[in-house]
């Protein structure tokens, strides 16, 4: 397994709620990450964009007044947006695969499932490194990845072994 030196990345995380803010920090802080920025609004989070560059955002799905979908469609949509590639990781505790797709489709580039798991966020940091996406511009200034996944697949929720001992994986 490569290993990779994460102290140079800029990271902002945009969420309403300190406990999971202070978790991710402390996980982030064990892979080397240095500059970490946080907001618990998205309009902290839009003002956060404008004076500073983030290599990755991690950003919670649902929020009072304005949600995740309104930051991304701020940093995809909007032509004063510094960063309209940024890379951004949506977390939820909501796993549907309704909620996982709307989240891609709409200019997510991964989603995470709280409660997180320090191998989880590893995981997507690492996939943003090894398989960044190629982003295009189009003319109502929406910038998107060229490519998606295939198919969106939540992180299993629940094992349950049936009588032959044969574990089901709920989704």
């Amino acid at each position: 397994m490569r290993q990779y030196d994460f102290s140079s990345l800029k990271i902002l995380i945009v969420d309403d709620d300190r406990f999971f803010l202070s978790i991710l920090t402390h996980i982030l802080h064990g892979f080397g990450v240095r500059e970490i920025t946080v907001a618990t609004s998205v309009l902290g989070a839009i003002d956060r964009c404008s004076v500073n560059e983030f290599d990755v955002a991690f950003v919670d799905c649902r929020m009072p007044l304005n949600d995740g979908f309104d930051f991304i469609n701020y940093i995809r949509r909007d032509e004063q947006c510094v960063r309209p590639c940024l890379p951004i990781i949506m977390v939820s505790a909501y796993a549907k695969r309704d909620v996982v797709k709307s989240a891609i489709e709409t200019g997510a580039d991964s989603f995470l499932v709280k409660p997180i798991r320090a191998c989880d966020v590893h995981k997507r940091l690492v996939a943003l490194i090894e398989h960044p996406y190629s982003f295009v511009r189009i003319a109502d200034a929406y910038s998107k990845p060229e490519t998606r996944h295939a198919a969106v697949e939540p992180e299993p929720q629940d094992e349950q072994p049936d009588a032959m001992g044969t574990v089901t994986i709920l989704v």
